[in-house]
């Protein structure tokens, strides 16, 4: 699967992908983050020697480009996402079916009518 990002889609992305196996139709899921960056325009200029020289500009902050808190926050919603999908799935392989909860019950039925024979 692939999709476009327009020219001016500058900013942090989050990629949250699911499948389900095609041999045994167990579910997987992820997610991953990746930022695009705006491109660096080069304008030359001169020096009051004369000499050109190209300075790049571009519209973020930081050493990387991206504040600090922008990572942090798509790390924290990752983690809750990650933590409320793993409390779902605890919860329905804890919970017992209803087929499960009928055939307990009827091994426990079977139990108490059987009684045992006695031979002589």
């Amino acid at each position: 699967m692939s999709i476009t990002i327009k020219p001016d889609g500058n900013g942090v992305y989050v990629v949250r992908w699911i499948t389900v196996s095609a041999e045994d139709g167990d579910p997987d899921q992820g997610a991953f983050v990746f930022t695009v960056k705006p491109a660096v325009s080069a304008t030359p200029t001169t020096t009051n020697s004369g000499t050109p020289t190209t300075s790049g500009t571009s519209g973020t902050n930081g050493a990387s480009g991206t504040p600090l808190w922008i990572p942090i926050l798509v790390g924290l919603v990752a983690l809750l996402v990650g933590l409320g999908a793993g409390l779902a799935i605890g919860r329905n392989s804890v919970r017992p079916s209803a087929l499960s909860t009928m055939r307990q019950k009827v091994a426990a039925q079977q139990q108490q009518n059987v009684t045992p024979t006695r031979r002589p």
